[in-house]
């Protein structure tokens, strides 16, 4: 992403107009913004816990907003604290470990897969395609089972304000 400072701002008007007009109706949607940016301190720290760098394009947008809560509906997106532990690791962790025959729908093995966004009241998780695999830098969003796929993390990104905006429509 070449402005992550506009791409994050651009979603934060999206979310203040779904606040808006949520108001009062079902689901009401809360209103958060970004987490403080991640030093260099914590993402080097995130990484030596993880053992890998972090991809490139998710540590440039740590590096601007270190996790975000409410990212989308009540799915939370991790900061570098997320990644290496505490409850959201472990509800997406936990929430991975029951999906069947999740090698055959994504084509990697749990392992193979980092946690990098969770439900806080439901079932999807979405995680990041680990550097040591073939499909590095891949995100998944997986509900029980896979339900998309994005190439890297900025369209990833982008599509989250993209399914933001569809919310809007839904109450307009």
């Amino acid at each position: 992403m070449n402005d992550w400072r506009r791409e994050i701002i651009t979603l934060c008007l999206v979310k203040e107009r779904l606040a808006e007009v949520s108001v009062g109706r079902q689901p009401s949607w809360t209103l958060h913004y970004p987490e403080n940016p991640a030093t260099n301190e914590q993402l080097r720290a995130a990484e030596q816990v993880l053992g890998f760098d972090l991809d490139p394009m998710y540590r440039a947008f740590l590096a601007h907003a270190n996790g975000w809560r409410g990212f989308f509906q009540r799915i939370d997106l991790f900061g570098t604290f997320d990644l290496v532990g505490g409850t959201r690791h472990s509800l997406a962790t936990t929430l991975l470990t029951v999906i069947e025959d999740i090698g055959e729908i994504t084509g990697l093995q749990q392992s193979d897969l980092l946690p990098i966004a969770v439900s806080q009241f439901d079932i999807d998780v979405f995680v990041l395609a680990k550097p040591c695999t073939k499909s590095s830098g891949k995100v998944l969003w997986l509900a029980g089972g896979l339900i998309d796929t994005f190439p890297n993390f900025d369209e990833y990104f982008l599509a989250m304000v993209d399914y933001n905006r569809r919310e809007i429509q839904r109450f307009d």
